[in-house]
């Protein structure tokens, strides 16, 4: 009775602050939507709710003519659909008047509910297992031919040895269960595929070490027990959390160095049918955060390990990015600051002297203006003819060819790649030049086609996005550290 009275007495304290919070809500969420109305402008919620509503009111029948256009459609990465995106889909693949699939459109939907991460973003894995058992039963009722009534369980896993699948499944079996909260799934096991298990491959399948922690807690101090093994006792609080972790990047960099060291063959590797010890190049170390970088370095130093990391953070800040950018930039709208990143980036390495010299050719035009006044002036200049003749073909280009060609055709005539070589990055800029190729083609594959969109997106990442550089590595005898 007491604590029901504490309660009651907490939410009359409380209610009045409550209430206010939820005014101050309203007038944002209205402050909000006329702003939308003013400018225009759509959030990524606004265009799910306006989509579902243009679906739902079948004004037009323009859920048959959207139908009529699609005859296949397939969602990958299911189990990270919220029930809007559920819903958009029902109403695209149903048909109005019966509510039932209609075999106008035939969905197949990808997706793996183990893997569903994104609750924070409204993704419900609850979604994924009801459209699963609307698909069982419909193609039960109308498909009776199809194995498993049309679900394809592919269980086989490729990418572990034997000795990695069966510690996951050993794990996970009894620490995922459905019963848990209706948002948790039953571990449905792996079945290892990558060996035909003879007795010679037998001998390959690897195996797994677990080291462990243990901290002191009225001292503070790690106390080492038997081979680099500690067990971790602490309490959940800031301070703890900082001596385990520390003690766990000291546990790693002796287990290492053990490991090198050992004389015993206890950790010999087969390459090729020669068994050999171990280098610190037979190392990689996988970490949950790059914040732990520093110390995990410090350790390994201490210890003479050499070692490297891969890539830094900031892909969208590096130079060579930024003169792709600028490089597209000045073909989208013909800016003069970007035609000067252009000229003087490592496509056409013009010289400040240069940048000064064109832009003393008159006062009132455009740089591009200048520099083709300045080529025509003098045409024997190699650089400034190469230069020249570069821009205008690829002027031409622009608006012709799929923005992922254009831009490695761009580095292929310019020889940026070769440019590069001498530069104690290279590697990595040349790796960072390639992912860069390959985001700009997975950009135009969502629908984008225009450089000036592409363009606008990067200058968003380059504000605030902390993506990391293409992972690379030298052929140095270290352990490679990624996350």
């Amino acid at each position: 009775n007491n604590e029901i009275d504490n309660l009651e007495k907490l939410c009359i304290k409380y209610t009045s602050h409550v209430k206010k919070l939820v005014d101050l809500t309203q007038q944002i969420n209205e402050h909000f939507s006329n702003l939308k109305l003013k400018l225009p402008a759509l959030t990524f919620d606004d265009i799910l709710l306006k989509t579902l509503e243009l679906l739902q009111n079948n004004s037009h029948n323009v859920r048959e003519k959207i139908r009529s256009k699609i005859k296949y459609l397939m969602v990958d990465e299911f189990q990270d659909t919220n029930q809007i995106q559920y819903e958009i889909i029902k109403n695209i693949v149903e048909d109005s008047q019966s509510n039932s699939y209609t075999a106008k459109t035939i969905l197949f939907i990808v997706g793996d509910d183990k893997q569903s991460i994104y609750g924070f973003r409204s993704a419900d894995v609850r979604v994924f297992n009801e459209l699963k058992k609307n698909i069982e039963k419909h193609n039960k009722e109308h498909f009776k031919e199809l194995e498993d009534n049309g679900i394809i369980s592919l269980k086989e896993s490729f990418r572990m040895l034997p000795s990695i699948t069966g510690f996951i499944n050993y794990i996970l079996q009894n620490s995922m269960k459905s019963d848990i909260s209706k948002f948790d799934v039953d571990y449905k096991e792996f079945v290892n595929g990558r060996v035909s298990l003879n007795n010679k491959e037998l001998e390959h399948v690897g195996s797994i070490r677990i080291l462990l922690s243990f901290i002191t807690m009225d001292q503070g101090q790690d106390n080492s027990i038997a081979e680099n093994t500690d067990i971790v006792e602490s309490e959940d609080n800031e301070s703890d959390n900082e001596q385990v972790e520390q003690a766990e990047i000291q546990n790693i960099a002796d287990y290492i160095n053990y490991i090198v060291q050992n004389e015993n063959n206890q950790f010999d590797l087969i390459k090729g049918d020669a068994k050999v010890a171990p280098n610190y190049s037979d190392i990689a170390i996988i970490m949950r955060k790059r914040t732990q970088f520093p110390s995990l370095g410090n350790e390994l130093l201490k210890r003479s390990i050499p070692y490297e990391i891969s890539a830094g953070s900031g892909f969208f800040q590096t130079m060579e990015i930024i003169e792709l950018t600028s490089a597209l930039k000045f073909f989208a709208d013909n800016n003069d600051i970007d035609l000067i990143g252009l000229l003087k980036s490592n496509m056409f390495n013009l010289k400040d002297i240069d940048i000064l010299n064109i832009s003393l050719m008159s006062n009132k035009e455009n740089f591009w203006n200048k520099f083709v006044k300045y080529y025509e002036k003098d045409k024997n200049n190699f650089l400034i003819k190469r230069a020249y003749d570069i821009i205008i073909e690829f002027k031409e280009l622009a608006d012709r060819l799929p923005l992922d060609t254009f831009l490695s055709l761009l580095v292929e005539r310019t020889s940026l790649l070769v440019a590069i070589t001498d530069s104690h990055r290279a590697k990595q800029i040349k790796a960072n030049i390639n992912r860069f190729i390959d985001y700009v083609r997975e950009f135009t594959a969502k629908g984008f086609r225009n450089i000036s969109d592409l363009t606008q997106q990067i200058n968003t990442l380059m504000a605030s996005s902390s993506e990391p550089e293409a992972g690379v590595f030298s052929d140095e005898n270290s352990v490679k550290i990624l996350t």
